[in-house]
């Protein structure tokens, strides 16, 4: 059900900002190119380390080569998707600037009834930060791939550590989603108090320079901003608790299931049911495996801050 309603929200944003679909599908395959030169560049190092184990001297020497060859691929992908996202994301901003100045021009009183530091604030930020997510949900649509391929390629080798890894990877998708819905709370929280005391510079900026220039004015004024820079502070604590939690202590917990199932794969070599070749062909697998889900659970966490930017955007233009 998550992943149904994460695909219409999604879809929501792209009937709102219509991106361009042959750049879209360029910057989905340049994306495609770079995870999966990098999953295998790390393969063939483990490969080629497995190798050297074993003796293999020659064969070392090939996989390094290809490893490079695979690195080498990655980050041309990458290069071209830099170019990619600048040209794509410009048509679908340039086209929604225009409607705030379609609607400033043909509505006189549109600039009474709002704050001008609110609209320019939304025509740059969130605006912005709209128009980016498509850029990231195509950098990020790979990982579940990635992440078949880990687990499929993981459970062949050793089916203990393959089932290990999709119970962790469940309980992590459960946590993650109640971070990812904290984050989204709070950030929309966040995006009010900035509007609010940058309202609040405003008003003081005009009774300074207008004609409301007794002081009483002028320490209501004043006092307000103070009030709104309070709660803006006030509100930074929780938001920037709730976003460590998602950039790092989540990772944390991803690195120590990886460490306990390495552990258990330790234990499984000193009873012969494992071979150190094998062992080190599963340490990238698992690395990946984390690595991916972790990345592509933050997708739902952009696409809902995405929603939080479009909903401001359409309130300041219908209202």
């Amino acid at each position: 059900m998550r992943i149904i309603h994460t695909a219409r929200e999604f879809g929501s944003l792209w009937r709102f900002v219509k991106p361009s679909k042959t750049y879209f599908f360029f910057s989905l395959l340049t994306a495609v190119l770079y995870h999966f030169g990098i999953f295998l560049a790390a393969i063939f190092i483990a490969t080629a380390t497995a190798e050297l184990i074993a003796g293999n001297f020659n064969r070392t020497y090939i996989w390094l080569a290809v490893s490079a060859g695979a690195g080498l691929v990655a980050y041309i992908a990458m290069h071209f998707k830099y170019y990619i996202y600048a040209v794509m994301s410009r048509e679908p901003y340039i086209r929604i600037q225009q409607k705030f100045a379609d609607k400033i021009m043909s509505d006189d009183t549109y600039i009474q009834r709002h704050s001008r530091t609110k609209v320019l604030n939304v025509i740059h930020e969130d605006v912005n930060s709209l128009v980016d997510v498509f850029d990231s949900v195509a950098h990020k649509i790979t990982e579940p791939i990635l992440l078949l391929v880990s687990l499929i390629t993981l459970t062949k080798i050793d089916l203990f550590a393959g089932l290990l890894a999709i119970g962790a990877l469940i309980f992590i998708l459960v946590i993650q989603e109640i971070v990812n819905s904290r984050v989204a709370y709070h950030q929309a929280k966040h995006r009010r108090c900035v509007d609010e005391t940058l309202t609040a510079v405003s008003v003081l900026c005009h009774c300074k320079c207008g004609t409301l220039t007794d002081q009483k004015t002028l320490q209501d004024c004043n006092s307000n901003l103070i009030s709104k820079g309070k709660n803006y502070y006030k509100e930074k604590i929780p938001r920037h608790s709730w976003l460590s939690i998602q950039e790092y202590w989540l990772k944390y917990i991803a690195s120590l299931f990886a460490v306990l199932i390495s552990a258990f794969l330790v234990y499984r070599i000193s009873n012969e049911q494992l071979t150190v070749s094998e062992f080190i062909i599963i340490i990238p697998l698992l690395a990946q495996a984390f690595a991916s889900s972790i990345s592509f659970y933050s997708v739902t966490d952009k696409i809902k801050r995405a929603r939080i930017h479009q909903k401001r955007i359409q309130t300041a233009l219908e209202s």
